[in-house]
């Protein structure tokens, strides 16, 4: 299942002699950038996010992320560049890939992690993160998952609701950053995939 590589001791756990490809997604406001972010510096794997290319894309058009969402619903070309890339970039090995549809366009990936929260606990993270009133961020957070459904749905036919074809699930509403990453690495260390449920 994994290639051999000379990476040497994460500073989490050390994980063996081997190269890793992790492919994580989830609602937004869930989490999965930060814990993406924290399984590529435990394992020592390098970060790629779909989102970074996302947000990069709407600052150079000068627009939000809710407008080019907007935008991209119009417009496959938009969305379709962005995978494009991610799955070029996905040819590395020793990566975390956080992507909407990373699932589908890291298909060779060892482990496919999904993270998700109750749609309240979201627009609560994203409010005070993004420091909004708890309703906007409600607003956005919904708006946008919305476009995420309708968009993948018609540019690629994925319905981006189906928790089956990931390895781990892990709902955060109820956890820490810290519960949270030790389930992720317990069932990465322990090769724990298939039917992994972390909560």
């Amino acid at each position: 299942m994994y290639e051999k590589y000379d990476k040497g001791e994460s500073q989490g756990f050390n994980i063996g002699e081997y190269a890793m490809k992790i492919a994580i997604s989830g609602t937004p406001g869930a989490g999965k950038s930060t814990v993406g972010k924290i399984i590529a510096k435990e394992l020592n794997l390098k970060y790629i996010s779909a989102g970074e290319i996302f947000r990069e894309i709407a600052r150079n058009m000068g627009k939000s992320i809710e407008e080019l969402s907007k935008i991209a619903e119009e417009d496959e070309s938009i969305d379709r560049m962005i995978d494009r890339k991610i799955s070029e970039l996905a040819k590395e090995d020793n990566i975390v890939v956080d992507a909407r549809l990373s699932a589908f366009t890291v298909e060779d990936a060892d482990v496919k992690l999904f993270i998700k929260a109750s749609e309240y606990e979201c627009a609560k993270r994203i409010a005070k993160r993004d420091s909004l009133p708890f309703e906007e961020a409600l607003r956005r957070v919904k708006e946008r998952r919305n476009s995420e459904i309708s968009r993948y749905k018609k540019i690629y036919n994925i319905d981006i609701n189906d928790e089956s074809v990931y390895d781990i699930v892990i709902e955060t509403t109820d956890k820490s950053i810290d519960e949270v990453k030790r389930c992720v690495l317990d069932a990465i260390k322990g090769g724990k995939y298939g039917s992994s449920r972390c909560g």
